[in-house]
């Protein structure tokens, strides 16, 4: 108990008389009170008055520099007035408060009387020249205008600098895509395991990895705006990487609403199968089925200036055929045959609710509660073009979300805040009804591609649904409090946020506990698998307790900051018990606490304004953050995930003679219990299968102790400057520095147990190392400890143990933005390029190379990596045509393509000559023979178009009628490419698995009331 005392005693100090509080990422007014002749006021009252606050106003007293500032903003249109007797009252209308944003507002007020008023007319600011952050504001416009498919990810990777990772999927043509839940987004060469999101400042996530994201996908019409930060993160931030607030909409005094409905079909769909992909071997492309979207939001007062609500409800379906996959024309048939009339398809479904609430509890006390009930199902999950519709399973996710957060303004100087919030993100991943699942079935097979019969054949797994079934309850907690002392000059903010959670995995049932690997449908490999049961892991906080300032010296604001992070993960008891393949195995192990990490991260920011007009920033920060993770070691090292529940076993079909009917029978003809070598197999490849020794571990200095998680640090510089009133314009560069790496060293082994030799790439002029040798690895057959090669006790100790690794990002982000009269713009480019480095690692841990269970090889000359700059370009708008209430939007992304590989096959007769024996344990061993920073796919150039006739119904009530034309040019692009490279001519490389789905015409309507 004694060890856990920290953490709990700093949440009980700062929680303590409610003492604590500062809405993260609202937005700021500040500035200065000055009289005729320059002389600063000091005592002058400062109101800000919104139709969003529901107190109505809010105040402040400038200090004696004549400075003031008000915290804690929501988004909004906001009037400012200044007042102090003996002078006239000075007011400016129109300012528009974005989220994390400092407005400049200052007053040139003139001798009067309190009753003369002097309206200043200006245009809201559009620099933050208090602030160091780099954060881009999607508003509530912009979710109504541009064409998109309406998921927080895909409007948030609309801002220069962000980039959205998942894979193919989240490449989305209209919606077509639904709503990914493994996507996660990215700027400047940060991980995309460091996001945050944040529903009004509070972390939401679960317990998959690093709880960074969230199974749920909100209705686009609950959003007031996502501010979403990319640099310059102070103190409160958990995590340098890119941050999303989602702030909800609040209701209001007056009842009003929107409903929402679109739609598209198979019909309204451009064929994008063009020559290209037809000579790369496709005969169709991933198109749509259908698509609809029905979604409604209504808020208003339940007592007017007492208590708001804003509700939302939508149910959403969409169904894609995937490109080049059939359902089988014999599902149980060992050679797999396409039925052609019978294209596969992935399908989703969604119906989602949620409720908000806003309560003024008092005049300076603000309450808001939140909940949303969603249950999302994926028929088909996971499909793609390499797995086959009846080898996927069915996932649900019954997703839930409750959170209040309460605000209270003590005095003009002082905010204390406080929230928290639940979530279940619990899901089930299950066989589909009525396919071809369960024991006794056909068995799973993993075909790797190659030529079959004079056809170049793709890999793709087929049979039975995987391996395990899964019931994954996931329940996670989270906290915040802070306290703002705010004068003018000083933003003092102390606070502390706080996460924990747990994750149980059921998985006591198999789909199927054998597996088959195949090249040209010739058995060459069999797996068999021991399920792991039921565990737990849990997340017992990850706290971060922080101090940060902003200071304001004349045209100088400094943001210093610092942040102390405390983190434990820990296992419940567990019990591993027997299976079909690992009969004997009754293991028990205690529960146990598996890290207790302690950082400190420090942040700094400068921002100067240049020419004292609020209209010129330059800008710096420095920022140092930590790997995130909710529970990945806890989960990694569990006993059921390190102990080895499952093994693989090389078998030669060709080991009996020709008439022997087990000659190319396709079954292994050998005892699967045997762990040595006998019949036609190999020996495990796991030797330590059904046994009691972890094949994973970790090294304590680790898991414990202060400074040893992963981290980076990210630096920035550059400028912003209004160019006239309504255009800004600017250009920031980054670096980052990631450090702290780990590596897996298999302690059965040394470097002295591999052997060095080279293959021979093959000669085509489509590898860029057509021809060349190169440098792999095997491990002997027999290790100078006399163990087998296939000996395994793998720890993760620092990389620094062995050597210097390296890995940067250097870019820059150039960027505009419009705001005229009848037009929005925004957008810019990224430049950015990443260089890497373990050739140090390497030669001391050959392993990092070679994986012994796959026998895939990665060549030593592939150890130092830069890639060249990969530039980005997005520009959104919207124009308001003077005629006939029209509008015209569009949003144009033009992206880099996927890092290619080519993992060619290499027989062991192929490696004898230059190995001298055959390759340890049989098989083949697949080799990439080219770095992926050499060679890329195509360029994604994407043009969303919009055309909209607005219809006034009455005073505040209108009709948008949309028509979208997405994916305009009907780009072929493909979105990744088949890796291997078998056959002749390499087989079915380079063959598209994905393509962007073709130009999809898709009809809208939208009404306000």
């Amino acid at each position: 108990m004694r060890q856990i005392r920290p953490p709990l005693f700093l949440i009980s100090v700062l929680l303590a008389g409610s003492t604590l509080g500062h809405a993260q990422g609202l937005g700021t007014i500040a500035g200065v009170a000055k009289d005729a002749s320059g002389a600063v006021l000091p005592g002058v009252a400062v109101e800000v008055a919104s139709p969003a606050l529901i107190e109505k106003s809010r105040m402040a007293v400038t200090n004696e520099s004549g400075r003031y500032a008000i915290v804690s903003l929501p988004p909004g249109i906001y009037s400012v007035t200044f007042t102090l007797p003996g002078f006239s009252t000075t007011r400016r209308d129109g300012i528009e408060m974005l989220a994390n944003f400092t407005a400049q507002v200052n007053a040139e007020m003139k001798v009067g009387g309190l009753t003369e008023t002097v309206e200043v007319t200006a245009e809201s600011p559009l620099v933050d020249v208090q602030s160091s952050a780099v954060a881009r504001a999607v508003t509530k416009d912009i979710i109504k205008e541009i064409p998109t498919g309406g998921t927080m990810y895909q409007l948030a990777a609309m801002m220069v600098g962000v980039a959205i990772s998942g894979g193919a999927a989240v490449v989305d043509v209209g919606g077509a895509s639904g709503s990914p839940v493994q996507s996660q987004l990215s700027a400047h060469g940060g991980a995309v395991g460091d996001e945050v999101q944040m529903i009004d400042g509070l972390k939401v996530g679960n317990m998959m990895s690093n709880s960074g994201r969230t199974n749920q996908t909100l209705s686009p019409l609950l959003f007031e705006q996502i501010d979403v930060q990319i640099s310059g993160h102070a103190g409160d931030a958990p995590s340098i990487g890119v941050q999303s607030n989602l702030i909800p909409r609040t209701g209001g005094n007056d009842f009003h609403g929107t409903f929402l409905l679109n739609g598209s079909s198979g019909g309204l769909q451009s064929n994008n199968l063009t020559s290209r992909l037809k000579a790369l071997g496709l005969t169709d492309t991933t198109r749509l089925k259908r698509l609809y979207d029905v979604n409604g939001g209504f808020g208003g007062p339940i007592a007017k200036d007492k208590l708001w609500f804003f509700s939302t409800g939508r149910y959403q379906t969409n169904t894609s055929y995937i490109a080049g996959l059939y359902f089988p024309s014999d599902p149980k048939s060992w050679i797999r045959a396409e039925d052609k009339g019978r294209q596969a398809f992935d399908d989703q479904f969604l119906w989602d609710f949620t409720t908000r609430l806003t309560a003024a509890i008092t005049p300076k006390m603000r309450l808001n509660g939140f909940i949303q009930v969603q249950h999302k199902w994926w028929p088909h999950w996971t499909i793609t073009a390499a797995t086959s519709p009846e080898a996927v399973g069915r996932v649900d996710w019954p997703g839930r979300l409750y959170q209040v957060s309460w605000t209270w303004t003590a005095t003009d100087r002082l905010l204390f805040e406080a929230g928290t919030n639940y979530g279940d993100s619990s899901d089930t991943i299950l066989p589909r009804p009525g396919e071809i699942n369960g024991l006794g079935a056909p068995v799973r097979i993993v075909e790797q591609g190659g030529t079959f019969n004079g056809v170049a054949i793709a890999p793709i797994t087929y049979g039975p649904f995987g391996l395990s079934t899964y019931e994954t309850p996931m329940h996670q907690y989270g906290s915040r409090a802070s306290m703002s002392y705010v004068t003018g000059s000083h933003n003092f903010k102390v606070g502390m946020d706080l996460q924990r959670g747990f994750r149980t995995r059921i998985s006591e049932h198999f789909s199927n506990d054998i597996q088959y690997r195949t090249q040209n449908f010739v058995l060459n490999q069999v797996t068999v698998y021991a399920p792991a049961g039921t565990y737990r892991t849990d997340l017992n906080y990850n706290l971060g307790v922080f101090l940060q300032d902003r200071w304001r010296i004349g045209r100088l604001a400094v943001s210093p900051g610092v942040r102390f992070e405390f983190q434990k993960e820990s296992n419940k008891a567990y019990t591993a018990g027997p299976t079909k393949y690992a009969p004997a195995r009754t293991l028990s192990f205690p529960g146990a606490d598996v890290v207790r990490w302690k950082e400190i991260n420090p942040r700094f920011g400068v921002s100067y304004d240049l020419f004292g007009n609020g209209k010129t920033a330059l800008k710096a920060s420095a920022a140092r953050g930590v790997e995130q993770e909710g529970i990945n070691s806890a989960d990694r090292l569990h006993p059921a995930v390190a102990l080895a529940t499952n093994t693989a076993r090389n078998v030669n079909e060709l080991t009996y003679p020709v008439g022997d009917p087990r000659r190319l029978n396709n079954v292994p003809d050998c005892d699967l219990f045997d762990p040595a070598a006998n019949g036609e197999c190999g020996p495990w490849l796991t030797a330590g299968f059904g046994g009691t020794m972890p094949i994973a571990q970790q090294d304590p200095r680790t898991l414990s102790g202060w400074g040893v998680r992963p981290w980076n640090w990210e630096f920035s510089t550059g400028f912003q400057h209004e160019l006239t009133p309504r255009i800004s314009a600017g250009m920031t560069y980054y670096r980052r520095i990631n450090g702290g790496f780990l590596v897996t060293d298999n302690i059965a082994n040394t470097a002295a147990d591999f052997k060095e030799f080279t293959v021979t790439v093959p000669t085509d002029s489509r590898l860029p190392t057509s021809g060349q040798k190169l440098t792999v690895f095997d491990i002997n057959p027999t290790l100078a400890s006399g163990q087998p090669f296939n000996a395994t006790t793998n720890v993760r100790k620092f990389a620094s143990d062995y050597g210097h690794q390296y890995q940067h990002w250097d870019g820059f982000d150039v960027t505009s933005n419009f705001r005229l009269a009848r037009m929005t713009m925004q957008g810019g480019t990224t430049f950015g390029k990443t260089m890497t480095d373990n050739c140090e690692i390497v030669r001391q841990v050959p392993e990092v190379l070679v994986n012994a269970l796959t026998l895939a090889n990665t060549p030593e000359e592939f150890c130092h990596n830069e890639t060249g700059w990969q530039p980005q370009f997005k520009v959104i708008g919207a124009y308001d045509i003077p005629w006939q209430d029209l509008r015209f939007s569009t949003n144009f992304q033009s992206l880099p393509g996927p890092g290619l590989q080519a993992g060619v096959i290499y027989s062991s007769a192929d490696v004898t000559p230059a190995l001298g024996r055959g390759i340890s344990g049989g098989g083949n061993k697949t080799v990439n023979v080219f770095d992926a920073t050499t060679l890329f796919g195509d360029r994604l150039y994407q043009l969303d178009l919009r055309f909209s006739k607005i219809f006034k119904v009455r005073e505040g009530s209108t009709i948008d009628a949309n028509f979208d034309i997405y994916n305009s040019l009907n780009s072929d692009a493909a979105l990744s490419e088949t890796t291997t490279y078998a056959g002749i001519n390499g087989g079915a490389w380079r063959r598209p698995t994905a393509v962007i789905q073709g130009r999809i015409f898709k009809f809208g309507m939208r009404w306000d009331f």
